[in-house]
C-alpha cells in the first residue's frame, strides 16, 4: 500500500509539472505571436548613415607586399634620371656643356687680350714681393 501511495504521488507530481510546462509553453507562444504582430505593424528602421569617421591610430599586424616589376613590359622610355644632389632644374646635356666650355674659353681669351693691351697702353703695373 505504501508503495502504491508513493507511485501515485510521484505521477501526480509529474502530472503537475507537465501541466506547468504546457502552460508556460502556451504563454510563450502567445507572447511570440504578439511580438511578431508588433514587428509587422511597426515601420522598418531607417538606415544608419555615417557622414564622417575620424581614425586616430591604426595598428597593422602584418602587411603582405608583392611587386612584380619583372612582369612589366616597357615599350617606350623617356625622361631623365637624377642621382645625387641636384640643385638645378635643368639637366646639363652634352651640347650645353660644350657650349659653356666654348663660352668660357672665349671669355678667357678676350680677358687675356685685354690685360695685355692694358699693360702695353700704360695700364697699372704691379709687383708681388714676398714678406720679409
Amino acid at each position: 500500500m505504501l508503495l502504491k501511495k508513493k507511485l501515485l504521488n510521484h505521477y501526480i507530481k509529474n502530472d503537475c509539472d507537465v501541466k506547468k510546462l504546457q502552460e508556460n509553453l502556451l504563454r510563450l507562444e502567445s507572447e511570440l505571436q504578439q511580438l511578431s504582430e508588433q514587428n509587422q505593424q511597426s515601420p522598418p528602421p531607417s538606415p544608419i548613415i555615417i557622414e564622417k569617421v575620424n581614425v586616430e591610430k591604426i595598428f597593422v599586424d602584418k602587411i603582405e607586399h608583392n611587386n612584380n616589376f619583372g612582369a612589366l613590359g616597357i615599350k617606350h622610355l623617356e625622361g631623365r634620371l637624377n642621382i645625387g644632389a641636384n640643385y638645378g632644374v635643368d639637366a646639363v646635356t652634352l651640347e650645353k656643356f660644350k657650349k659653356k666650355q666654348k663660352d668660357k674659353m672665349q671669355k678667357a681669351s678676350s680677358a687675356s687680350s685685354k690685360n695685355e693691351s692694358s699693360q702695353k697702353n700704360g695700364g697699372p703695373m704691379y709687383h708681388i714681393r714676398p714678406k720679409s
